[in-house]
């Protein structure tokens, strides 16, 4: 289950990379804040997932 959580995390940190790089043609307007905000629990869920002994 650790495995899908973190593989959930890596690709919801993707998409929010995406989301504040976004290319020329696709400007979205957000709030880079709270983009900032959502990456950074992500990344602090990641690095707890990878402590957590692989089955």
């Amino acid at each position: 289950m650790a495995v899908a959580a973190y593989a959930s995390l890596v690709s919801l940190s993707d998409v929010l990379d995406n989301v504040q790089h976004p290319s020329r043609r696709h400007r979205l307007h957000l709030d880079n804040e709270q983009i900032g905000a959502c990456s950074k629990k992500f990344s602090s869920c990641k690095t707890f997932l990878n402590f957590i002994p692989k089955e």
